[in-house]
C-alpha cells in the first residue's frame, strides 16, 4: 500500500457518547448550553446536577442531527477512481447550479434554544 500508485482509502466514523459532558459534538450549541446550564449554579456542589441538566437539554438537539444520511458513507467515500470523479462532479454541478434547494422541503432547523439570563462581571 505504501508504494502503490493507485491505492485509495478512506474513512469515516460517527461516534456515539451515552453522556455528552465525556465530549460532544454539535460543540456551538452544546458549548452555549453547558455555559447556561453551570452559570445556574450557586456553589461547586450544584455542578454535577447542573451537568444533569445539560444532558437532558442538550439530547433532544443532538437526536435530530444524529441520523446519517442515507447511502452514508459510501456515496461521500466511493471505492474507485471512478466513482471520485463521478461524485466529484455531481457535487460541482449541484453547486454550481443550486440544484440542492429544489429538494428543500422549506422547513429550518429551529431548535429554540433556551434564554439564559446571563449576569455580566
Amino acid at each position: 500500500m505504501d508504494h502503490a500508485d493507485d491505492f485509495y482509502m478512506a474513512r469515516a466514523a460517527q461516534v456515539k457518547l451515552s453522556k455528552w459532558t465525556n465530549g460532544t459534538s454539535l460543540a456551538i450549541e452544546g458549548a452555549y448550553l453547558l455555559a447556561g446550564e453551570l452559570s445556574k449554579i450557586k456553589s461547586s456542589s450544584d455542578i454535577p446536577e447542573a451537568l444533569e441538566r445539560y444532558e437532558e437539554v442538550f439530547r433532544p438537539f443532538y437526536a435530530e442531527m444524529e441520523e446519517l444520511p442515507p447511502g452514508y458513507p459510501q456515496i461521500l467515500f466511493p471505492q474507485s477512481a471512478w466513482g471520485i470523479w463521478l461524485r466529484n462532479a455531481i457535487l460541482w454541478l449541484a453547486s454550481k447550479t443550486k440544484i440542492h434547494k429544489l429538494f428543500q422541503d422549506g422547513s429550518e432547523n429551529n431548535w429554540g434554544l433556551p434564554s439564559y439570563e446571563w449576569v455580566g462581571i
